[in-house]
């Protein structure tokens, strides 16, 4: 979890957008500042996933992935994630909720929204 004095900041990447975070690596002006940060690179596809598929079993079985309860995930951390694409996100989906980032998801939940009723709307 991102203690007191971290800041989170999502930066283009290549492959999509990469998470920095880092204490003091954003003063309060908004400048860059301190030692080099972290980087975490995340596809832009896996953070949409997280807001569209499903859980394909379990308890939460039907619900997104972004909606799963932390104690849930904390509980795959500690057990072990299953393999594959599944695996992969619900660790994803853990580091977010874990570090307090499962606002970062809004934006895709609410464009996901969006996308789905244009199909609607068009019969699809």
């Amino acid at each position: 979890m991102l203690g007191a004095g971290q800041n989170a900041v999502l930066a283009p990447s290549n492959r999509g957008v990469a998470l920095a975070y880092h204490a003091s690596f954003v003063d309060q002006s908004g400048a860059i500042s301190g030692s080099a940060p972290s980087f975490t690179v995340m596809d832009t596809h896996d953070l949409e996933r997280l807001v569209t598929l499903a859980m394909p079993f379990g308890k939460y079985k039907g619900r997104p992935l972004a909606d799963l309860p932390g104690h849930y995930l904390n509980w795959f951390a500690r057990e072990g994630f299953p393999p594959g694409e599944i695996g992969r996100l619900l660790a994803l989906m853990q580091e977010l909720d874990h570090n307090g980032l499962r606002p970062l998801l809004e934006p895709l939940r609410e464009r996901a929204a969006s996308f789905d009723a244009r199909a609607r709307q068009r019969g699809e």
